[in-house]
C-alpha cells in the first residue's frame, strides 16, 4: 500500500481513498479506491419539531465494519 487520504471538503461527501501500486499484465499501475462514508439521518426532536440529523457515529461504525469485513475476507482471518 503506497497511502491512505481522507478528504473532507464542505458541501461535498467525506472521501476515503487507498492508494496502490500493483502489476497489471507486466505493467506497473498506482490504483485508487475510493470509499465514501454512508449518510444515515435519524430524526430528532429539537426546539419542538421534528429534524432530521446525520448519525455520523453510526455512518463511522458501519464504515470501519465494512472495511474491516473486507480486510479479513482478504487476509482469511
Amino acid at each position: 500500500m503506497k497511502g491512505i487520504r481522507w478528504t473532507s471538503m464542505e458541501g461535498q461527501d467525506d472521501v476515503l481513498e487507498f492508494l496502490i501500486e500493483a502489476e497489471v499484465q507486466g505493467v506497473k499501475k498506482r490504483l485508487s479506491i475510493a470509499v465514501r462514508p454512508p449518510h444515515i439521518f435519524v430524526k430528532k426532536r429539537l426546539r419542538g419539531k421534528l429534524v432530521n440529523t446525520e448519525n455520523i457515529n453510526q455512518e463511522y461504525r458501519l464504515l470501519f465494519h465494512w472495511i474491516k469485513s473486507k480486510i479479513e475476507a482478504v487476509v482469511g482471518v
